[in-house]
């Protein structure tokens, strides 16, 4: 039986090779111009029951994943973060092209409800522009993390 030192020094070698592999197949992944693979004899092949040189059923229209590319692919479990309370352009350009499927806010993103609205809307129009409205929200616990002071609760909910 392994000790304790070996099994943790192996999960983070393991890990370590998750990340790796990860961060090599976002970056060197399927691009959105490259060809897919030719179609398996099983998917072309005639149904059952059909006489042969009958025109075949019509298949179905790809799934909407199916036409992203492998980064898009990637992003939609993508949600970032930056610094500031202006939506940085890296940030605009990283949605506008679906690499990620919104941003996370934190306290140091926040200042006011007027510049909140003006952010949040920022993020929103950066990923629109991209095909599909990103996803915004913020580490909001009710306790003793409120990166947005003036929303609701107003009490920790251990006070209730």
């Amino acid at each position: 039986m392994p000790t304790a030192t070996v099994v943790r020094r192996r999960r983070a070698a393991v890990c370590a090779a998750a990340g790796a592999a990860f961060a090599m197949g976002v970056s060197f992944g399927a691009s959105a111009g490259e060809e897919r693979p030719p179609a398996t004899p099983a998917a072309t092949a005639q149904p059952r029951g059909s006489t042969p040189g009958a025109s075949p059923t019509a298949t179905p229209a790809p799934d909407a994943v199916d036409a992203l590319s492998l980064r898009q692919q990637v992003g939609r479990l993508v949600v970032l973060r930056f610094h500031g309370t202006t939506v940085p352009s890296y940030v605009r350009k990283v949605l506008h092209n679906g690499w990620a499927s919104g941003a996370i806010l934190f306290a140091e993103n926040v200042g006011s409800p007027e510049q909140l609205r003006a952010l949040t809307a920022a993020l929103r129009t950066s990923g629109r522009a991209g095909g599909a409205t990103p996803i915004v929200c913020t580490d909001q616990e009710g306790g003793a993390i409120r990166n947005v002071k003036w929303a609701p609760p107003t009490l920790p909910a251990a006070a209730h």
